[in-house]
């Protein structure tokens, strides 16, 4: 490839830095000036492609993610609103049929059961997490 001269002004101290490690490799000045920048330049381009490709992938990443939360939220709440359906109706049940009373206490007896079951992660999500039975 052809080679153009260039002319850079660099500090006194940086200057003898790089005439001692050009004789240190046995090279000319020029040549070992001509490697560093070479190195660098290179170097500093493929830090802007990666970061060029780093902003569009995580673009992308968070529209497909910001996406797949909106599916999920609605899931979530339709899940919800059928769950509390489905409690009340069966708490009018019981309470048509063995009084409020019964129906409350049953219904604080279900929630803490439930709510136990929600801390003790199940045996598939064990698996994935790596967890072993505790004895």
């Amino acid at each position: 490839m052809p080679k153009q001269k260039i002319t850079i002004w660099v500090e006194e101290d940086a200057a003898q830095r790089l005439k001692n490690l050009a004789a240190v490799e046995d090279l000319t000045l020029s040549e070992y000036g001509a490697t560093l920048l070479a190195r660098g330049v290179a170097q500093r381009s493929d830090e802007l492609v990666l970061d060029l490709a780093g902003a569009r992938i995580e673009r992308a990443v968070k529209k497909e993610v910001g996406a797949m939360s909106d599916r999920l939220a609605k899931i979530i709440v339709q899940a919800a609103m059928e769950a509390g359906t489905s409690r009340r109706l069966h708490l009018n049940q019981i309470a048509q049929q063995a009084g409020p009373e019964t129906a409350q206490a049953l219904n604080r007896t279900a929630a803490a059961e439930t709510r136990e079951r929600l801390r003790t992660p199940s045996a598939a999500v064990k698996d994935l997490l790596g967890l072993e039975d505790a004895p």
